[in-house]
């Protein structure tokens, strides 16, 4: 009976290792995968949820959401995809960043690994993506800051996502 729990205990530590998803790349498992949510800012200021580090560590890339005060009243939250350079915890200086695009208060801001590569929703409604034309496998942020979207077939785009065209393959 002891014999069966550890047997047990070590398949479920094995599994769970299996499970771990590496914060280097995000393999699609489904249509759309949320892959990053940003709740609603309850100050004014700006808020993030990071899903991508380099593997060195250098990079990481985050969903931000930031409130503008100025604008005042409702549409004021802009959400958008960013990479950096420095600490996961977000000090570093800025790579790229992808179109701010408004949102209403109220409304989360959800990063899909979809179809057409990187796709933000608010409020249920696509917002913005980056228009792959092939079907995404695997996304990674490389050593150089660089997003890379493999296809299933293998092919390798790389994307500047904030200009939204291919930089190599």
């Amino acid at each position: 009976m002891a014999s069966s729990l550890a047997i047990l205990l070590l398949l479920m530590r094995l599994s769970g290792a299996i499970a771990a998803v590496s914060p280097n790349y995000i393999s699609r498992s489904t249509e759309q995968q949320i892959i990053a949510t940003v709740a609603p800012a309850a100050d004014v200021g700006q808020s993030a949820q990071p899903f991508l580090t380099s593997p060195s560590g250098l990079y990481a890339a985050y969903l931000r959401r930031a409130v503008d005060s100025s604008a005042g009243g409702p549409g004021a939250d802009a959400c958008y995809v960013q990479v950096q350079h420095g600490d996961v915890g977000g000090g570093g200086g800025s790579v790229w960043e992808s179109e701010c695009t408004l949102v209403g208060g109220a409304d989360a801001c959800d990063l899909a690994f979809s179809p057409v590569g990187l796709e933000l929703f608010a409020g249920g409604h696509s917002l913005w993506d980056t228009g792959i034309d092939a079907e995404p496998g695997t996304l990674s942020l490389d050593d150089g800051g660089d997003m890379r979207i493999v296809s299933k077939e293998g092919v390798t785009m790389r994307k500047n996502i904030a200009f939204g065209h291919v930089m190599g393959k």
